[in-house]
């Protein structure tokens, strides 16, 4: 009796773990863009991700709570399918990723809306879960991309108690403001103002 109470407790036990790496919380750092962790993260959330998912996020976590997110771009390569090239307010995105259980990838923008700040989620989806990444109010300059990519990784395990390969990554948007670019008449202003208040330092300190 007391053998089979000792093996009843160890299943429980490991059903729990299993259950716990199941339902483990993602990182920050799981994903970068332009060499910085991701602002904040939610999941491993379940089933597909998608548009509404996403904005649905914002009841239970403030970073994800405001305006609605916009689906932009997806790269189903490893799945045999080509990546999709979005648009949000003048501005167009493509990206594309590694496969595995971790990698990099890479971003693009372009548009006549640049440059601009937005607020980007770039989503990690395997097995049946996935976890969103937030780059609040993120910089884009004029036409560019992210460099040589960035990592990201994958964290949660599927029911099996391992970490699943990626099976797509979406980019998801909000937010589009365009940063003003100042005029050359106002950065010659600017720049002879600055040269102006160097010299009269410098006679300043001379006479003292």
């Amino acid at each position: 009796m007391k053998k089979i109470l000792i093996t009843l407790l160890t299943s429980v036990f490991m059903a729990g773990m299993v259950s716990m790496a199941h339902s483990s919380s993602c990182l920050n750092s799981d994903m970068q863009l332009n060499g910085f962790a991701a602002d904040a993260c939610s999941g491993p959330n379940s089933g597909n991700d998608s548009a509404g998912g996403l904005n649905d996020l914002g009841y239970s976590d403030s970073l994800f709570r405001g305006n609605e997110f916009t689906f932009v771009a997806k790269d189903e390569t490893l799945n045999g399918q080509a990546s999709s090239i979005g648009e949000l307010d003048g501005i167009y995105f493509s990206l594309r990723s590694t496969g595995g259980t971790s990698g990099t990838w890479y971003l693009t923008w372009s548009g006549a809306s640049l440059p601009a700040t937005v607020d980007l989620v770039a989503v990690l989806k395997g097995s049946s879960s996935w976890s969103a990444y937030l780059f609040d109010n993120e910089l884009l300059n004029a036409t560019g991309s992210n460099g040589t990519g960035d990592s990201w990784a994958i964290t949660f395990t599927n029911n099996g108690g391992q970490i699943p390969d990626l099976s797509h990554l979406t980019l998801y948007a909000r937010d589009v403001e365009q940063t003003p670019v100042p005029e050359p008449g106002t950065m010659v202003l600017l720049g002879a103002g600055m040269l102006g208040l160097a010299i009269f330092g410098k006679r300043r300190m001379n006479r003292e």
